[in-house]
């Protein structure tokens, strides 16, 4: 587990990246087909997945690496974005938002079933593929 001080480091960088996660989807719903928007949230996602990663906070690690496989097929061309993929992906964001927070708080957050609406999202892809 991190240290307090990593963990001090790890909670500004990922409050201060949830920020900007939310104000890039805010953009993206009103311009689903902005690939700058697009490349921007997969790669927030990304760095938040492997700084998580690399201190051992594994439900932030899995939450975002699911965020993270959204937003690679969405990229790929392979995923168009509807109301539904977008309530689901700000569903995400907002579990994602609850673990970062309860680093501080200690609140326990449930987030397996979102992970797992997002995953079947992905799982219905392979499925067509």
């Amino acid at each position: 587990m991190a240290t307090t001080q990593y963990l001090e480091i790890f909670y500004a960088d990922a409050i201060n990246s949830q920020v900007e996660i939310n104000e890039l989807f805010s953009f993206l719903e009103k311009d689903q087909k902005n690939k700058n928007l697009i490349d921007a949230l997969f790669m927030k996602f990304h760095v938040l997945k492997g700084n998580a990663m690399g201190l051992g906070f594994k439900a932030i690690e899995s939450m975002a690496h699911v965020l993270e496989d959204i937003f690679r097929v969405i990229r790929e061309g392979k995923l168009e974005l509807n109301h539904i993929i977008l309530i689901e992906i700000m569903s995400g964001i907002q579990i994602l938002r609850k673990l970062i927070e309860s680093l501080i708080s200690e609140e326990k957050v449930t987030y397996l079933s979102g992970k797992t609406r997002l995953g079947a999202i992905l799982n219905e892809l392979q499925n067509i593929e």
